[in-house]
């Protein structure tokens, strides 16, 4: 996967929004982590994983990758805040712990980065959003592609006033 490109794609992203909602001297670490935590919240009420009263199938598969895309964006665009570019700290497999278990993992992750923004609470919560996405049988071209087609989309709603 080319980290470097969606960094490099995140980064333009952000100039966009913050040149459109005049943005340029707010800080917006705090709200960035709630829209991440909001975002893996949608990602967990698609795949429907937690919630064992319920006989109801997950969402469908790509609105599963999208919503993954959504958490995809909110997480690089932290990195992209911080300046994170030690690229060969992401290290992500695919592994067999259940998806609710990741997922309570992930808002761990982000708890601590929010206390704690460096490098290596980046990279945590980084590697186990990757790892949680193959875990869900996604290829990282399915990851990436997805990640690009949102942006792409986030692009043209600022584009159009969003």
């Amino acid at each position: 996967m080319n980290l470097e490109e969606l960094f490099s794609l995140q980064a333009k992203l952000d100039k966009v929004i913050s040149d459109n909602h005049d943005l340029s001297n707010k800080k917006l670490f705090s709200k960035k982590v709630i829209a991440l935590i909001v975002e893996v919240s949608e990602l967990a009420n698609a795949t429907r994983c937690f919630k064992y009263w319920s006989y109801k199938q997950p969402e469908s598969k790509e609105k599963i990758l999208e919503e993954f895309a959504d958490c995809l964006h909110f997480t690089i665009s932290l990195g992209v805040e911080i300046g994170f570019v030690n690229f060969s700290k992401i290290k992500y497999e695919k592994n067999s712990i259940p998806l609710y278990e990741q997922l309570l993992s992930l808002y761990i992750d982000i708890n601590d980065f929010l206390a704690c923004h460096n490098e290596d609470n980046f990279v945590s919560i980084f590697n186990n959003l990757l790892c949680m996405g193959l875990s869900m049988d996604f290829s990282e071209i399915e990851l990436f592609d997805a990640y690009i087609k949102k942006n792409e989309i986030n692009i043209n709603r600022q584009i159009k006033g969003y």
